[in-house]
């Protein structure tokens, strides 16, 4: 009888951990084939495939459950792109992890990390958005625009395409914006007055041209647009009225228009 107790007891720990743990996520961001998510305690946690890394747990073994990544709790903000990880912690310094292939990383190098490694010294960055590719949009808490890694088709912004970009480079010297999202070779932004933008590979910019854009690029007039998301060659968006939008590469019908 006390046997049996005593398993119950466990049981019932056990049960009131899992349901705990299953109750306390804050943000998550689903990278390709592999999770990382921040409770609300501030920890750190990934599991999934983890072949460059991306998890950030000092290895390349996959994990099969949610795993706490190192000590830290002052997380706030992460995205996942397609083999790396970036985030943000609640001092405003920048991190990231994974595959560093075209210095996506912007850490100056194209060097694989297999923790959170720091990126420069800066207190003021706010949200950062990993891509499908091999490039990172940020925006600070001043509200100005950065990019770095491939820039192969402008997707950097920075007004030139050729070379990679090995550091967080500002686009521009606009301090109006507000979100934004990163696909395979092209980049999506909201400015604070609603207008949307776009910049990187042609032809799926929305903007009715096949050219490439190597500047943030206006969108139409509208002043309603509220969250964008970028796929790897198409764009999704929500106006303020609730209404959706897409545009670019619609080849399995992605954009949702009942047309290929």
């Amino acid at each position: 009888m006390k046997k049996f107790y005593q398993t119950a007891i466990i049981l019932f720990l056990l049960c009131s951990t899992t349901f705990v743990n299953a109750q306390c996520w804050k943000q998550l961001s689903a990278g390709q084939l592999f999770n990382i998510g921040i409770q609300t305690d501030g920890t750190l946690w990934a599991w999934g495939y983890n072949l460059t890394s991306q998890l950030g747990n000092g290895n390349n073994t996959n994990l099969m459950m949610p795993a706490k990544i190192g000590t830290d709790t002052t997380w706030v903000n992460i995205s996942t792109g397609k083999d790396y990880t970036m985030a943000v912690k609640a001092n405003g310094t920048l991190w990231g992890w994974g595959s560093n292939g075209s210095g996506k990383l912007g850490d100056g190098t194209t060097t694989l990390r297999n923790t959170p490694t720091q990126i420069g010294t800066a207190t003021n960055w706010d949200k950062v958005y990993a891509s499908e590719g091999n490039f990172t949009v940020a925006i600070k808490k001043d509200s100005t625009l950065w990019a770095w890694g491939n820039n192969a088709s402008g997707q950097c912004g920075i007004g030139m395409s050729g070379a990679n970009v090995l550091t967080p480079t500002k686009i521009g010297i606009d301090k109006t914006w507000l979100s934004a999202t990163a696909g395979l070779a092209h980049a999506v932004a909201i400015k604070k007055d609603g207008s949307i933008w776009s910049w990187g590979v042609g032809g799926i910019l929305g903007d009715s041209s096949t050219a490439n854009k190597l500047v943030p690029t206006q969108i139409g007039n509208a002043t309603n647009w509220k969250t964008v998301t970028a796929g790897q060659r198409h764009t999704l968006a929500v106006k303020a009225n609730g209404s959706l939008w897409a545009w670019g590469d619609n080849q399995f019908g992605q954009l949702g228009d009942g047309t290929t």
